[in-house]
C-alpha cells in the first residue's frame, strides 16, 4: 500500500459534539473528602452552588477538569474522544452535570455527590450507541 494511501485526507476529517450525562462514580471518594470538610465545618457538597468559593478554597486538592473528574463508565465517552482526537478530528466534549448544568470538559469541578442524580431523565433509550457526526 502507498504511503499517500495511508493518510487521512483533511476533507474525510470531521467536527464532532460529543455530549454525555455525569456519573456517579468519580475520582475521589466521600471518604477522601470528609476528613477536610469536617475541619472547616462544612457538609458534603452537593447542590448547593451558593457555596462554591467557600467548597474550592477548602478541597483545593480535589478539584480536577470535569473530564478527569469522572470514572467508571465514563472511561468509554473518554476514550472515544480521545480516538477521534487521534484522528485528527476537531472534538467539542461537554458533560451534563447534576451540580453545574452544561459544561465544558475543560472547567475545573469539585467532587461531589449531588441530590440530583448524574443521568438525562425524560430521554429515549437505545439499544445501541449511535453516534450522531456533524460537520460543516
Amino acid at each position: 500500500m502507498e504511503e499517500s494511501s495511508k493518510k487521512v485526507k483533511r476533507d474525510d476529517l470531521m467536527k464532532v459534539l460529543v455530549l454525555t450525562s455525569c456519573v456517579a462514580s468519580k475520582k475521589y471518594s466521600i471518604a477522601d473528602i470528609k476528613p477536610l470538610l469536617n475541619k472547616h465545618d462544612l457538609p458534603i457538597p452537593t447542590d448547593d452552588l451558593e457555596n462554591e468559593e467557600r467548597y474550592k478554597e477548602v478541597l483545593k486538592e480535589f478539584i480536577l477538569q470535569a473530564s478527569q473528574m469522572y470514572e467508571g463508565s465514563f472511561k468509554f465517552v473518554k476514550e472515544l474522544v480521545t480516538t477521534l482526537r487521534k484522528k485528527g478530528n476537531e472534538v467539542d466534549f461537554y458533560i451534563i452535570s447534576a451540580r453545574y448544568g452544561l459544561i465544558d470538559e475543560n472547567i475545573w469541578i469539585l467532587n461531589l455527590h449531588s441530590k440530583n442524580k448524574c443521568q438525562l431523565t425524560n430521554s429515549y433509550q437505545f439499544d445501541e450507541v449511535s453516534p450522531v457526526w456533524l460537520s460543516d
